[in-house]
């Protein structure tokens, strides 16, 4: 905040080097502390004198005499900046990667490790026949074809070892009408940060006329 520690940091001080866009918020937060006793828990934006921007997480109470007087606000600061910057970075990347999954023109779908369908795309809905929340209701076990079951086990319990990362494989789906569909699979590992298999993210491409 640019304040040394023998400084003292009034009120006034204080809003000087507060983001104008969060003052309202401050004052008002300030206004109920005062007038109501109890704590208060905000965050809001500061202003260096390095001219950078900060975020501060404020944990203040107000100590008043006998007499309950307002005497001063007692507070405890953190920056948060580090933090919220990173909760933002990966929430954009997850907004990009929402983006990017549901509007895909090819047919995707994420599974828990049990093959049950966590997410999935417009596209495979209309390969499959079936409504995206008839989808969450099964898994890549419901839409195989019997005959080639053994083999799509086999390929998910192979990409749960440590070295696999992905494979394809050509398979044979049922849509909901009844009729088989070629398709062309192409499935990778999403692990967790020891290495184990979280979820699987697949993309599925029609190959019937092919």
């Amino acid at each position: 905040l640019g304040v040394g520690p023998d400084e003292a940091l009034d009120y006034e001080r204080l809003l000087n080097i507060v983001h104008p866009e969060d003052r309202e918020h401050i004052e008002t937060a300030v206004g109920r502390l005062v007038a109501e006793g109890g704590t208060s828990d905000v965050e809001y934006r500061v202003r260096h004198p390095s001219g950078a921007e900060r975020i501060l997480h404020v944990y203040t109470q107000v100590n008043r005499d006998e007499n309950g007087i307002p005497l001063y606000v007692l507070g405890t600061a953190e920056d948060v900046t580090e933090a919220r910057r990173a909760a933002r970075e990966i929430q954009l990347r997850e907004e990009m990667f929402r983006g990017a999954f549901d509007n895909a023109a090819v047919a995707m779908a994420l599974t828990d490790v049990e093959g049950r369908f966590i997410r999935v795309n417009s596209a495979l809905s209309e390969l499959t026949g079936y409504s995206q929340r008839e989808l969450l209701q099964i898994g890549w076990r419901e839409l195989t074809h019997p005959e080639d079951i053994d083999l799509s086990r086999r390929e998910y319990q192979s990409l749960q070892t440590e070295s696999a990362r992905q494979h394809s494989l050509d398979k044979r789906f049922l849509h909901r009408d009844g009729h088989t569909i070629w398709v062309s699979t192409h499935v990778a590992v999403l692990r967790d940060a020891a290495g184990n298999p979280i979820n699987f993210i697949g993309q599925i491409v029609d190959i019937t006329e092919s």
